[in-house]
């Protein structure tokens, strides 16, 4: 049977998430064939042991790259140069090694979307955001209520508003993004895909939440910038409102100006993005007052208390993370 989707994931030094990814990947139900691609990238703890358990034990499905040295740290993209060589799936799903998947319909439903909506080259869906360790939600990321062709501009304006794990893209699609000057932009990888998906197809949604995504996971990103002062935080957020503001400025160029209206009301978002970073909303209140106006208060209030009274916003703070010890614990549902 030929291979339809490809599942790329990527994975360094996450023995405690890794085998959930790839059980999740092979429970899923479908009527078509597919591989699950991995790269790990040189990890130093139980990971590699772990993979090449999984991967004798299926070995038909499963083929997983070791590296001998670890490519993030050199700048080489892994995807690209690793991973979709080998794909040979007319479709690609995504998933890093600290998420995963919660449906076993998963692949089956995007399938089917992108097979019914021949205009559509990308896929999404809704999401739980759930705690590291525990995988207790913290919240539901589901930005509609049903089924529906995403409009451009939620891609464009918004800071990457559908999880990385979510993402099934068409193959011929992603290999053109990894050929395209947005691609090489030093920007965060799933808002540069989101933008440029936005300026070269349509995307459809599913409203069901398929994913998990850790908030906070040991060696991610987030939590390595949870552990820095908050002047270093302050040089971190800068950095990466510039890199933000490049990506649109390049993609706003690729399509000739005709989304500007669209980037115009991303800057604000990228700006609003880092003064909530730095817990001051004063530049935003002074470039954009229409965008500090969209604030909630209670967005307000958490910015004031972290200021002015950071003891009782710490006890406030612990009390809600109380709430999030009794919340639901998403796994992985055989339905």
């Amino acid at each position: 049977m030929t291979v339809e989707v490809s599942i790329l994931c990527m994975t360094y030094n996450q023995e405690g998430y890794i085998r959930d990814a790839v059980e999740s990947f092979l429970k899923q139900r479908t009527t078509f064939e597919y591989e699950i691609l991995i790269n790990d990238d040189c990890s130093s703890d139980g990971t590699k042991k772990i993979l090449q358990e999984m991967q004798n034990q299926y070995p038909d499905k499963i083929h997983v790259v070791f590296q001998r040295e670890n490519q993030y740290s050199q700048g080489i993209d892994i995807s690209k140069e690793f991973l979709f060589p080998l794909a040979k799936g007319k479709y690609v799903a995504l998933c890093e090694g600290d998420d995963y998947w919660v449906s076993s319909d998963k692949l089956q439903k995007q399938y089917e979307a992108l097979e019914t909506h021949p205009a559509c080259g990308f896929c999404v869906h809704a999401s739980y955001c759930v705690e590291a360790d525990s995988k207790r939600m913290l919240s539901l990321s589901q930005p509609f209520e049903s089924d529906c062709i995403v409009d451009k501009g939620i891609l464009l304006e918004n800071i990457h508003p559908f999880a990385t794990n979510s993402y099934f893209i068409r193959s011929n699609l992603y290999k053109e993004y990894l050929l395209s000057s947005i691609q090489s932009l030093p920007a965060h990888g799933d808002q540069k895909m989101s933008v440029f998906f936005a300026l070269h197809t349509d995307t459809f949604y599913l409203s069901e939440a398929l994913s998990a995504y850790r908030v906070l996971a040991k060696n991610s990103i987030n939590s390595f910038i949870a552990c820095k002062s908050d002047e270093e935080k302050k040089i971190i957020a800068l950095d990466l409102l510039k890199r933000r503001n490049a990506l649109v400025d390049v993609a706003n160029q690729v399509s000739n100006l005709k989304f500007k209206d669209c980037f115009t009301r991303a800057r604000e978002n990228h700006l609003l993005g880092y003064c909530l970073a730095i817990n001051d909303l004063t530049l935003l209140k002074l470039e954009y007052p229409n965008a500090y106006s969209r604030i909630g208060i209670k967005t307000k209030i958490k910015l004031f208390l972290k200021t002015v009274n950071p003891s009782l916003y710490k006890i406030i703070k612990y009390m809600y993370s109380m709430k999030n010890f009794f919340a639901k614990k998403i796994e992985f549902d055989l339905k």
